[in-house]
């Protein structure tokens, strides 16, 4: 490509991804710290939530409880209702005992105390009053086990209460860990960006020189050119963007691919002179590469939407990262952050204007 053999642009590409991927700083190492506090905030969410959860069903068992106690309230006061007018039957057949048998019967009818007296003295009188006997002591076992019943369900709202309390305190002591991590976390991250700031003031600082004005009048007069240079370029292929298959009529694909983290560039840059001598501009299709030749084309695809990059600058300065798009390029596929993405190589089908 313009001097450039595919082979040897294949070597240079490899090479770029092989020292970004292995470069450690204390950048890395500070990625590392935020990677193990986030995992310990994820873990303490997922604690979190399963404890919510818990309390959930907890109040569900709660109100199912409470509905059980109601109903047994209920049946408990119908039977009481119904041995009433067991009673209430059973003192009809004591005044019918008096008037046929006289005061003396019909008092100690109504004067017995417990229900063993009361059949008994049911047995004596007759088969009428048994039957009364009977239905009375029947509703007064139902009652009494209907009592029991209730007596079980609310001993066991009550265990389900106190459980429902102790996880609420866990559930308190966790959220507020939880907040105390999430601080550390991003206290971690602030650091981390600092960090990652002061790496590429660094950089750019490296690539600064102190140069004589008649140097520096050469170079202006060099980056006029350099960007007519570049200006034609991307005007004579008109890089554009697209969904994949994606390729401008004027180049072809080389096959050289690779993969790699690309973040991107723009505000505080913009006008700024690139490594290769030409002005940036943020909304020109073109990016930083550490080692690929200046006006090597590329071709880069994320989310299956591609964009066809001029290198003209040096970059990215942080480990791990193999390319730098411009803000317009990675407006244009779609890429905010740092993301991974597709690289080819890609080469023109006719002769295209040089650059630089």
């Amino acid at each position: 490509m313009r001097g450039k053999s595919a082979a040897a642009l294949s070597i240079v590409f490899v090479l770029s991804s092989t020292v970004a991927a292995h470069a450690r700083d204390e950048v890395a190492d500070q990625k590392t710290k935020v990677a193990r506090a986030e995992a310990r905030v994820v873990q303490l969410q997922g604690r979190l939530s399963a404890l919510l959860a818990e309390m959930a069903d907890l109040n569900d068992e709660v109100a199912a409880t409470s509905g059980q106690i109601g109903i047994a309230r209920l049946r408990i006061e119908r039977l009481e209702a119904r041995a009433a007018k067991a009673q209430a039957a059973f003192n009809e057949r004591a005044r019918e005992a008096y008037k046929r048998s006289g005061w003396r019967e019909a008092h100690f009818l109504l004067g017995l105390r417990s229900l063993s007296q009361t059949v008994s003295f049911g047995r004596y009188v007759g088969n009428a009053i048994q039957t009364d006997v009977d239905a009375y002591e029947e509703l007064i076992a139902a009652k009494e086990a209907l009592e029991s019943e209730r007596s079980s369900v609310e001993t066991e709202r009550r265990l389900l209460v106190e459980s429902d309390a102790r996880i609420k305190e866990l559930k308190e002591s966790i959220a507020a860990t939880l907040a105390s991590e999430q601080e550390a976390l991003a206290s971690e991250k602030g650091l981390l960006q600092q960090l990652e700031q002061k790496r590429r003031a660094a950089a750019l600082k490296a690539t600064k020189r102190t140069v004589s004005p008649a140097v520096e009048a050469r170079r202006s007069a060099r980056q006029v050119i350099l960007d007519q240079k570049l200006s034609a370029l991307l005007a004579w292929y008109a890089p554009g963007s697209g969904t994949e298959p994606f390729m401008p009529l004027k180049l072809k694909g080389s096959g050289i691919v690779t993969t790699g983290l690309t973040s991107w560039y723009g505000p505080g840059f913009d006008g700024r002179r690139a490594s290769s001598g030409a002005t940036y501009r943020q909304e020109q299709f073109t990016a930083a590469s550490l080692l690929l030749p200046f006006g090597t084309l590329l071709k880069v695809t994320y989310n299956s939407r591609s964009v066809v990059v001029v290198i003209t600058d040096r970059g990215p300065y942080i480990p791990g990262r193999v390319l730098d798009l411009s803000a317009g390029a990675a407006s244009a596929i779609g890429v905010s952050g740092v993301k991974s993405v597709r690289m080819e190589i890609v080469t023109p089908t006719e002769a295209a204007p040089p650059f630089p």
